[in-house]
């Protein structure tokens, strides 16, 4: 082509404004070029802080992972010591357990001899001593003396002695229990002093000790009714009951706890008395049931002696038996209470056993 054509051709992409466009087109590249150059720039940055946000999240669930697996590995320590300690005290227990037996006849007549010396012997001394509240003395001797000589020979004290905290079944049938006793020990003394000529003097004697009502209830209802009962249901048949029957062992225990009232009349409602605290024991397996009854037998009886105006409003128990028909309706009240709280000590007994 000449040079006066491409000149010709050149003017009139001018005169058209296709030069014009075409400038405009490659600036609008340009400017696309430089868009996008930017746009890579940024995402690159973004890419860049992205990496280092995930590379400090990693490091932190790192550092967190690890201080829990430090706190694990303590509390495990600290989980592998205890039973460490806990199994090297059961062990402890054991031996010491194991060391500890049971007594036998010969420690039970031992002390049964002590006792009944004592008692024969030793409590007008103790009387001329302690003037103020004897009886206190005497009772604690009953105590004091066998659970020392049980200590001593190492017994085992929680067994011999029956120390459960009791189930409150086990309360309500020795309460129940208690109460018929209470029925059936007014119709025995009933029939001995009518045909026996055999009285008892137990409101007498307690009218002779001069003490204050609030005072007599802990010298002559709590205090005996701990004491008796830690050692006859306690020591005595807690001997027994693992020597012999669980049936000889009531009348055994019920017969040395009448031997020691000193007293006929009294000695033959105590036996009868023991037979059914011998029982419910052997069925809860708890002392505390037998001592709140013998407590409540003894409240009763105080309660008769210095309110006997108060006393005769209560039912059943503050019937004076005259004559036979008396006796039958004691019977009745009697078995009323005792029949059901002795359902109540099987369904324990049975329940124990299982």
């Amino acid at each position: 082509m000449k040079p006066l054509d491409i000149y010709s051709n050149e003017k009139n992409k001018v005169e058209d404004g296709t030069i014009a466009d075409e400038v405009t087109k490659k600036e609008d590249e340009k400017a696309t070029n430089v868009a996008s150059s930017s746009k890579d720039l940024r995402a690159s940055k973004d890419g860049v802080s992205n990496d280092d946000k995930v590379a400090k999240a990693t490091k932190g669930s790192t550092e967190n992972m690890a201080f829990r697996y430090k706190v694990v590995k303590n509390e495990t320590k600290k989980d592998i010591r205890k039973k460490t300690i806990n199994n090297e005290s059961k062990d402890e227990t054991d031996e010491n357990a194991s060391k500890k037996k049971n007594l036998g006849f010969f420690d039970l007549i031992f002390i049964v001899g002590i006792v009944l010396v004592y008692m024969l012997y030793g409590r007008n001394y103790t009387s001329k001593i302690f003037t103020s509240n004897p009886i206190l003395i005497n009772q604690l001797v009953l105590y004091i003396l066998p659970f020392l000589y049980a200590l001593i020979r190492k017994a085992r004290i929680k067994e011999l002695y029956s120390i459960k905290c009791p189930n409150i079944v086990d309360i309500l049938a020795g309460f129940s229990i208690i109460i018929g006793v209470m029925c059936l020990d007014s119709c025995l003394q009933y029939l001995l002093s009518r045909y026996f000529k055999i009285v008892s003097n137990t409101s007498t004697g307690v009218e002779n000790t001069g003490l204050e009502f609030s005072m007599a209830i802990l010298t002559l209802a709590i205090f005996p009714a701990i004491c008796e009962e830690f050692f006859y249901r306690g020591y005595v048949y807690g001997i027994l009951k693992n020597k012999t029957k669980s049936l000889m062992a009531m009348i055994v225990s019920a017969l040395i706890f009448g031997l020691f009232h000193m007293n006929l009349a009294q000695g033959i409602s105590a036996f009868f008395v023991g037979l059914f605290l011998a029982y419910v024991i052997g069925s809860s397996k708890s002392i505390l049931v037998v001592v709140f009854m013998h407590f409540i037998n003894n409240l009763v009886y105080l309660w008769m002696v210095y309110y006997p105006k108060q006393f005769s409003y209560v039912p059943l128990l503050s019937k004076k038996v005259n004559k036979l028909s008396d006796v039958l309706y004691l019977l009745l009240g009697s078995l009323f209470f005792i029949v059901p709280g002795i359902m109540l000590c099987g369904v324990r007994r049975n329940k124990l056993n299982d």
